[in-house]
């Protein structure tokens, strides 16, 4: 196992509790938005964190992306504009929040779509902005200079939880929408304080700047960022956008039965998530430097691990979809089939790994944005034509399309720009173990017990047990036992 590789095993285990974290701590959040508000209620809740992500991620104007691209190269050259690279970066940061916020209040009325709660609470979420843009640039600072224990104790678990802790507080007190809201905003002031202190410990270290000049290093990053800004804007319009218009189109409880089947299947990304936090800075750091054999080692192996991981969760939501929905309470359950229709679309996915970082690392990310603008012009089309026939079932036919295309697309780009050899065959054989294992006692449990709980709790834990048993035998093609290893070693 390359050292790369060993890196990605060791720094894997601490990630991926954090996504695990923060996937559940969403997965609750959705529970009591769905039983304390119903359809209607976390509609309007869905819809303003759709607003504010899409926003947000223009707001960044790609800085987030460029610390962790940038930051491991000039560290490995030496170090010496570590300081100054990591200022440009927040400072740009809050000048696009502060921007962003501007004009998300200009046009808060277009986009409240005629409803009193989301309109005050878009308008509150243009304040919010700048805290968000700066505590998302902070925590992409400590990642691109090594570590990934600050952005996931403050962004994969501490934002997530006190979320979930401030909400269901809230709505103890008035179980309204605008309450919901407002304290999703409010908990961004913690976390953008801890991210800012973060940074500045982990840039400390390095030497004051030295040679070169700001106006270069600006150069540098603008040129990065500029195209990152639109294919991370339209990246969050592509995970949030059709929820905004099937609220639009559909109504406020259709968008709150889709949001949380959306919410179900990002569930799924846990594994991907966690392994792109880690993998990204080496990516930077071995094209760098250079380093293909290495890289096709890493890419290829860490995609397996990702659909050993997440093939089991698409394989249980699609399978038992409707008992799964009955938690969220009445109405919830209409969505099952696009849960599984979603599920596909997620699956395509997985099976390219951290095929986007691996574009942006390169450098690429005019690329990138080329890719994302294709993407949603599609999206956009037939959320359009599918929605209003089909409702929820069309958007998620629109959503499943839309991600298997970016992740086709890309997969092309870095086979040509980068001249990656991933072994595809090597992923699919994991797609086919993981999905087999969950598939079986999942379809028997919902053939024997049809749509009741009773088989969600049957499938769930007959799944679980043959996946483990799956992983047990395999161990050895798949590296797992090596990665197991690993990771007990830093432990030790």
């Amino acid at each position: 196992m390359s050292s790369a590789l060993g890196d990605a095993a060791r720094s894997s285990g601490l990630s991926f509790v954090g996504s695990l974290t923060s996937a559940l701590a969403g997965f609750a959040l959705s529970i009591v938005l769905a039983r304390m508000l119903g359809p209607e209620g976390s509609g309007v809740v869905f819809q303003l964190i759709s607003v504010f992500m899409i926003t947000g991620a223009v707001a960044k104007l790609g800085l987030d992306t460029t610390a962790v691209w940038l930051l491991p190269r000039l560290a490995a050259d030496g170090g010496g504009d570590v300081r100054r690279a990591a200022g440009i970066l927040l400072w740009g940061s809050l000048f696009g929040g502060v921007l962003a916020g501007l004009i998300l209040l200009a046009i808060a009325p277009l986009v409240g779509g005629g409803s009193h709660d989301l309109l005050v609470l878009v308008r509150a979420a243009a304040v919010f902005l700048p805290l968000f843009t700066l505590s998302t640039v902070a925590l992409a600072v400590t990642r691109g200079l090594g570590g990934v224990r600050d952005y996931v104790l403050i962004g994969s678990i501490g934002l997530p939880v006190g979320r979930l802790v401030a909400i269901a507080a809230a709505l103890a007190v008035s179980a309204t929408a605008l309450v919901a809201g407002g304290a999703w905003l409010l908990v961004l002031l913690v976390a953008a304080i801890l991210a800012l202190l973060a940074s500045a410990r982990v840039t400390r270290p390095f030497a004051s700047p030295g040679g070169g000049t700001s106006r270069e290093l600006r150069r540098r990053i603008a040129a990065f960022s500029a195209p990152r800004t639109l294919s991370a804007g339209i990246e969050q319009s592509l995970v949030w956008l059709d929820v905004l218009i099937v609220g639009l189109i559909a109504g406020p409880a259709a968008a709150g039965v889709y949001g949380v089947v959306s919410r179900l299947v990002q569930s799924g990304t846990i594994p991907s998530t966690s392994m792109r936090i880690v993998v990204a800075p080496l990516f930077s750091k071995m094209l760098h430097q250079d380093r293909r054999e290495e890289l096709d080692e890493l890419y290829t192996r860490t995609a397996q691990w990702i659909v050993l991981f997440s093939t089991p969760i698409y394989v249980v939501l699609a399978i038992l979809g409707e008992p799964i929905l009955r938690i969220f309470g009445d109405g919830f359950a209409t969505g099952a089939l696009a849960l599984a229709v979603m599920c596909i679309g997620a699956v395509v996915s997985a099976c390219t790994g951290n095929v986007q970082a691996l574009l942006l690392m390169s450098g690429r990310s005019g690329w990138a944005a080329i890719n994302k603008v294709v993407v949603l012009a599609v999206i956009v089309g037939l959320l359009l034509l599918l929605v209003p026939p089909y409702g929820i079932l069309g958007a998620a036919i629109a959503s499943t399309v839309a991600v298997s295309l970016d992740a086709i697309l890309a997969s092309i780009q870095i086979r040509i720009g980068v001249g990656l050899r991933s072994n595809l065959a090597a992923v699919l054989l994991a797609v086919l173990v993981a999905g087999a294992a969950a598939a079986v006692p999942a379809f028997a449990a919902r053939a024997l017990l049809g749509g009741a709980l009773i088989a969600l709790v049957v499938g769930l834990a007959g799944a679980l047990i043959v996946w483990a048993a799956a992983l047990v035998l395999t161990r050895r093609r798949f590296a797992l036992d090596r990665a197991l290893a690993l990771i007990r070693r830093r432990r030790g």
